[in-house]
């Protein structure tokens, strides 16, 4: 398996590694606070897309991960003081939803802009699907998957707001017991938070670069 690490060949790639550890260490740090978290997020994408900046397939999808945490950024704002879980996660996945369908769609819509930009495509090989793409796009499948199961639990421990009594003994026990992702929800979405954040920093490999060959 190809490793999907960086070689280091130059005191200018080794100084672009640690501009990497320090980005990391101050997300670690500040894990626990999702505004702080989501900012030093925006700022290792703008530092990879710098790193990147003669890759239009990596900064590309740079963009778009910028573009999604923004606006999760902005929800956080909005929504995060609200006491209505329904208004929180289902504001999350409605990102997630955007979030795949633009890394699905990367490349037709480069392609696409590249066109009315010059009227023509001057490089039809230039905007490819790489394997940055299926990583990225996995991890956000996952998060969608996440938030919308958070999301049905959440209305099956709450039954009484759908009408049904609340002192119900199915009520109280769904209550209870039904909790698998509202008792881990907070490590998933840390865990995918790194898993993101490992991503965006190993696009500087040629791993992550490489086009990704996909079976019709």
């Amino acid at each position: 398996m190809k490793s999907i690490l960086p070689k280091l060949t130059s005191k200018t790639e080794v100084f672009s590694f640690l501009g990497y550890v320090c980005i990391a260490a101050l997300a670690v740090a500040y894990m626990r606070s999702s505004t702080i978290f989501i900012l030093i997020f925006l700022l290792a994408c703008i530092y990879s897309i710098y790193q990147n900046r003669y890759h239009v397939n990596i900064v590309s999808l740079l963009t778009i991960l910028l573009g999604v945490k923004t606006a999760e950024l902005t929800i956080l704002k909005l929504v995060l003081d609200t006491s209505s879980s329904y208004v929180i996660f289902s504001s999350f996945f409605l990102v997630d939803i955007p979030a795949i369908v633009l890394i699905a769609l990367r490349v037709p819509l480069c392609r696409f802009i590249e066109f009315k930009r010059r009227g023509k495509l001057e490089d039809k090989n230039r905007f490819v699907v790489t394997n940055a793409d299926l990583l990225v796009g996995k991890i956000y499948i996952t998060y969608c998957i996440i938030n919308l199961l958070a999301l049905i639990e959440h209305a099956f421990r709450h039954l009484e707001d759908f009408g049904f009594p609340a002192d119900a003994e199915y009520t109280i026990f769904l209550y209870e017991n039904f909790r698998v992702i509202w008792s881990y929800y907070e490590y998933v979405k840390h865990t995918l938070n790194i898993i993101e954040f490992i991503a965006v920093f190993a696009t500087i490999s040629s791993y992550m670069r490489s086009e990704r060959i996909l079976k019709a």
